[in-house]
């Protein structure tokens, strides 16, 4: 967007004819060729008012990963896709992706120190939850209360949370929990 604004002006001052005309195209281009939006994967689950807070403290034996982002940053909208194939590919019962509208709920934004500011460098983030409390998230704040850059990708998200191994010890409580319940309505019927 700057650099049409850049040759807009640069246009104008060759020639306003030639400036009108790439305004004309570029609005043109705009409208009849949009920026695609993307959809979330279905596994994903938008969390609105206190409904998240419940869920972690309710529910203390899924693990979350969480988006904060808002409707009008782009950022947030870049890392849609990788967010939702992440969702995709991760999910399990206990083991779940969801997603927080932090410039709807400023509130939440301001308990896990999100800055939601229009020039913040926070937005997107990730956050890792455990039991009912954030491990990690991405980008991290630096001592200078500055958001350290972090680039959304599905490889560096696998990475930097440790989602195989998640994944893994998820699976393998999942498989703990499915035997100590069918364990106990075995010993039921008897």
């Amino acid at each position: 967007m700057f650099s049409k604004l850049a040759n807009l002006v640069l246009f104008f001052r060759a020639d306003p004819l030639y400036g009108v005309l790439y305004g004309v195209i570029c609005l043109i281009g705009t409208l009849i060729f949009p920026e695609p939006a993307y959809k979330d994967s279905e596994k994903i689950i938008y969390f609105k008012g206190d409904q998240f807070m419940h869920e972690l403290e309710t529910k203390k034996h899924i693990h979350w990963i969480i988006e904060f982002y808002t409707t009008w940053s782009p950022e947030c909208r870049h890392i849609t896709p990788v967010f939702s194939k992440l969702s995709e590919r991760y999910t399990l019962p206990n083991l779940r992706f969801g997603k927080l509208d932090a410039g709807r709920e400023p509130n939440f934004a301001e308990k896990f120190r999100i800055n939601t500011h229009p020039s913040s460098r926070q937005l997107p983030t990730i956050a890792y939850f455990k039991e009912g409390e954030q491990v990690t998230r991405r980008p991290l704040i630096g001592s200078n209360k500055r958001a350290i850059p972090f680039v959304f990708s599905e490889e560096n998200c696998i990475l930097e949370f440790g989602l195989n191994n998640i994944y893994e010890e998820c699976k393998k409580n999942l498989g703990k929990r499915y035997k100590e319940t069918t364990d106990a309505s075995k010993n039921k019927d008897e």
